[in-house]
């Protein structure tokens, strides 16, 4: 996946990444304003250009260049943040 971390996306696959994050893709089309076959039509041309079968290879790719964030905003997700065992109280 590393050779991966040079290829670049278009500004509009950049979007559909970093837009995906717990969305479906109806709720992705409808934050871009673009339709649903545009985001599936994105997804198959990112997966094709980074040579991924699956998802997961983009959200791979997303990490290693920094375009999405590993760790989740607190202020978005306050529950798993106070659940999570390995936090300090």
């Amino acid at each position: 996946m590393g050779q991966n971390s040079s290829i670049q996306l278009s500004e509009r696959q950049g979007d559909v990444v970093q837009v995906a994050k717990g969305h479906t893709d109806q709720q992705i089309a409808g934050l871009l304003y673009i339709p649903l076959r545009g985001v599936e039509l994105e997804r198959a041309q990112i997966m094709r250009k980074l040579e991924v079968s699956s998802s997961s290879g983009i959200v791979l790719y997303a990490l290693e260049t920094g375009l999405i964030n590993p760790c989740p905003d607190e202020e978005a997700h306050p529950r798993r943040a106070r659940s999570d065992p390995r936090r300090p109280s």
